[in-house]
């Protein structure tokens, strides 16, 4: 704001990194070098997890953050942003596997077991959603996904 500056970024893909482009570009007008972004690793894992499973992409995971650690983004969130994606658009069942995954990378983020919950509510797993809830609570009291969830199915 003090520069009277700002900067927009829309996508049309999903895992896009919105957010380093956004601050590359704001290097660039506020003449800093900027840092090329790394592509979302969930590129080259969503084949192996289509054909191959939560274990093998979890796997590919491993060894891609081993032998390639400065060449991909390997944070959680694009897992949670691409599964709530595949919930809204009534795939939950493939959401699942993408949020596993999200899971294992980092088990303390209450917003991955949130939308685990969601997609196994989804699908019609009602005691699964029930637990995926609790671990959500339990990381975070107030995860919003997570406490609609449990409202809901409290009811049932």
């Amino acid at each position: 704001p003090e520069e009277g500056i700002g900067v927009v970024v829309l996508a049309n893909t999903l895992p896009a990194p919105v957010y380093q482009i956004r601050e590359a570009a704001l290097d660039v007008l506020l003449g800093i070098e900027p840092q090329m972004p790394k592509p979302p690793v969930l590129v080259p894992l969503s084949h192996i997890l289509r054909k191959e499973g939560v274990k093998a992409a979890l796997q590919a995971y491993r060894d891609l953050q081993d032998q390639q650690s400065d060449g991909y983004d390997f944070g959680a969130e694009q897992f949670h942003v691409v599964g709530d994606v595949l919930i809204s658009i009534h795939r939950a069942r493939e959401a699942q596997s993408i949020l596993e995954v999200g899971i294992a990378v980092d088990p303390e983020a209450a917003e991955g077991y949130g939308l685990l919950a969601l997609a196994y509510l989804k699908n019609g797993e009602d005691e699964l959603a029930r637990a995926s809830t609790a671990q959500a609570l339990q990381r975070n009291p107030r995860e919003p996904v997570a406490l609609a969830l449990h409202k809901k199915l409290a009811e049932r």
